[in-house]
């Protein structure tokens, strides 16, 4: 009864309950299976029909059925990111980040290997779309999340330009691992600082991590981070 309500064949009704299952609704993958995947990727070609409010709610469906379902999603997800606008790639991209900072170290781990760091090296390639420096500034926001694939994931954020978004938690979400890797990070640090422009309200959390940095991290390496810093006026001198 429900599932025939979310085919476009009736484009008022599939908008209306679409936006209704958004908010509310939750797949299974027994649902999945029961046809729901496929009215998923149908959906996609109608993100721009749906509410305002409601179009990130789906993206956010989008990602937990790649990171939580039984369903590879490289045999999927490239098909959906061909069809989906750049801003809605990086609403894509955000949401991932989002789950992934609620599930435990073993299961990001289990996702890496399952099917991020393939994906991520193919969008390196520009497989299937390539990928834009908005999409690659978000992807950084991944890595904070890895625990044993840290270095790997940090060597991908690094082979494309980035940089830090107006307001975003990459440099937080990196503060546990600069003890244990404080030159990775400063590296990544500094790369992204390369391509961050003004207004960047993540300045204030660099002070604190400066000192960890430098315990650890190149001297040159180190140095980068705070040319950068003089160029968007965070006054590095006062660390």
């Amino acid at each position: 009864h429900v599932l025939p309500l979310l085919d476009w064949s009736d484009q008022t009704r599939a908008r209306h309950s679409w936006n209704a299952f958004t908010a509310w609704g939750r797949w299974s993958d027994q649902m999945l299976d029961a046809g729901l995947m496929e009215h998923y990727l149908a959906a996609v070609d109608h993100i721009p029909k749906f509410e305002d409010a409601h179009q990130r709610p789906f993206l956010g469906h989008i990602a937990g059925i790649a990171l939580t379902s039984q369903r590879d999603p490289l045999v999927w997800l490239p098909g959906v990111i061909v069809r989906l606008a750049e801003d809605q790639r990086v609403t894509l991209v955000d949401k991932i980040a989002e789950i992934l900072d609620e599930l435990p170290d073993e299961a990001i781990e289990h996702q890496w290997t399952r099917w991020i760091r393939q994906y991520w090296e193919d969008r390196l390639l520009s497989i299937p779309v390539q990928l834009s420096t908005d999409e690659a500034a978000a992807m950084a926001g991944w890595i904070p999340f890895l625990t044993d694939s840290f270095e790997a994931g940090a060597q991908l954020v690094m082979k494309h330009p980035g940089r830090f978004r107006q307001h975003d938690n990459v440099l937080r979400n990196l503060e546990h691992h600069v003890d244990s890797s404080p030159d990775t990070c400063a590296r990544v640090i500094g790369h992204l600082l390369r391509g961050t422009e003004r207004p960047w309200w993540g300045g204030h959390d660099l002070p604190g991590l400066m000192p960890r940095l430098r315990a650890g991290a190149e001297p040159t390496v180190v140095l980068v981070i705070i040319e950068e810093a003089m160029r968007l006026d965070l006054n590095p001198d006062a660390w």
